[in-house]
């Protein structure tokens, strides 16, 4: 298992699991006897919490192909479309846009024709041909990260910012299945009544929900930073 496949695959979706997993404890904590049989505070907590959170996280682990499908279904083709014509990578390289300067996206389109025959249209482009110029840039991308990927540049920053891209991308995908586990917890405590303390649902749905929001914010912001660092490095090394 790679560097990335631990950070930005493994790691989120065990996180992901962690809530509905303490809260799946806290709601059947008396229909389940090793609990209460446990002797000490330490037992309690540590058969009470630690020991769900940890099979809830090997579920996790199991899904993470899923929460990564889920999250690129639900969020990624959604806002940067299927093709990544909309990803920051394809945003900050048109010619439109104004990000970098444009001697620089001369020179980058150079690079980019040199090494792998990809002509980018230079000039400002029209609306009716905006989306075939994106596919263009898209496909220039792609080929830069595979270069990237097979010059095997484990230590770099741009790798860093794909993991965390990859990390907050696969997290929210796993918080989106672990909203359906409470989900179907409330139901089945509020059909079979195990605890009458619904405040406590409230508590986890808010966490939930906020921690969904910050995942969103990072997807954006990890997204930025990866784009421009996979740019300069491409115009400064490759």
């Amino acid at each position: 298992m790679d560097k990335y496949e631990r950070r930005a695959r493994v790691y989120p979706a065990i996180a992901a699991m962690v809530i509905p997993g303490v809260f799946a404890m806290w709601v059947f904590q008396d229909q389940l006897t090793f609990i209460k049989e446990a002797e000490g505070w330490f037992f309690h907590l540590l058969e009470g919490i630690v020991v769900p959170a940890l099979i809830f996280s090997a579920v996790g682990y199991v899904l993470r192909s899923v929460f990564r499908s889920t999250s690129k279904f639900i969020f990624q083709n959604p806002l940067f479309k299927e093709n990544e014509i909309y990803m920051p990578t394809t945003n900050y390289l048109f010619w439109n846009d104004d990000f970098f300067s444009e001697e620089k996206k001369e020179r980058i389109y150079s690079k980019i024709l040199d090494k792998y025959q990809v002509n980018i249209p230079k000039g400002n482009v029209k609306k009716r041909d905006e989306r075939s110029v994106r596919k263009i840039i898209a496909e220039a991308v792609e080929k830069i990260r595979v270069d990237f990927r097979e010059k095997g540049n484990n230590d770099s920053i741009v790798l860093d910012y794909n993991i965390q891209y990859g990390m907050y991308r696969n997290l929210f995908g796993g918080l989106v299945w672990s909203c359906l586990f409470i989900a179907i917890i409330i139901f089945m405590n509020a059909f079979y009544s195990f605890t009458n303390e619904w405040i406590s649902s409230v508590i986890v749905i808010i966490m939930q929900l906020f921690v969904m929001e910050i995942s969103l914010v990072m997807i954006n912001l990890s997204a930025s930073e990866y784009a421009k660092s996979l740019i300069n490095y491409f115009d400064q090394h490759m």
